[in-house]
């Protein structure tokens, strides 16, 4: 794909430098952004700049959205990882047997609300899947 690209830049810059072209464009450079693993934005940027400088604005822009996007999913990963191993302490301090079974479950949830649910639960549980019982 980029080695064609050169060859697309007057008919990018043509479509950016108009308002219905910048969305169309955007959209664009977001579908190809996420779905070609080895792709990057800045490459695009490279051949861009210079030749298509308006197309090369929304690469930029584009390229901050999906980093922003990615900084809050980690985030969100982020917390459900230590929730999930904050119930997991919790029940080890509690001297409860957890199973590979029950931590593997812990470990797969990524909803904020069950996983603290299931924190409260494991202050009090007879037994580490008790936390599960709704």
């Amino acid at each position: 794909m980029l080695a064609r690209l050169p060859s697309w830049t007057h008919a990018l810059e043509s479509l950016a430098q108009t308002s219905r072209g910048k969305d169309l464009l955007t959209t664009l450079l977001r579908y190809v952004a996420k779905a070609s693993r080895d792709l990057h934005l800045s490459e695009f940027r490279a051949i861009l700049q210079g030749q298509a400088p308006t197309a090369e604005a929304v690469t930029m822009t584009i390229a901050e959205q999906l980093h922003a996007e990615g900084r809050a999913v980690g985030k969100a990963e982020g917390r459900a990882v230590g929730q999930a191993d904050s119930v997991l302490v919790l029940l080890r301090a509690r001297g409860l047997l957890v199973t590979p079974g029950v931590q593997r479950r812990i470990e797969s949830c990524t909803e904020a609300e069950t996983l603290e649910r299931w924190l409260v639960r494991a202050a009090t549980a007879s037994a580490a899947a008790d936390i599960f019982e709704d």
